[in-house]
């Protein structure tokens, strides 16, 4: 892996859960976009995939664990 950052954020749960309903819609039009453009987009939504995974998971993760009980 190349140069990391740790990155610290604090959101409304609201705000967070749109940001996650976004990002997803996201990561769902790069997949179709892979499934049907050529090598160039194919490689460009890889590298988008790759940024937008790791912040859909921290966010359902930061979601998960601050559910109200």
């Amino acid at each position: 892996m190349g140069d990391q950052i740790e990155l610290s954020l604090t959101l409304e749960r609201s705000d967070a859960a749109t940001l996650l309903e976004s990002l997803e819609r996201q990561l769902e039009a790069l997949q179709k976009i892979e499934h049907t453009a050529g090598d160039e987009l194919y490689s460009a939504a890889q590298r988008e995939k790759t940024a937008i995974i790791p912040v859909i998971m921290a966010l359902e993760s930061a979601l998960r664990a601050s559910r109200p009980h």
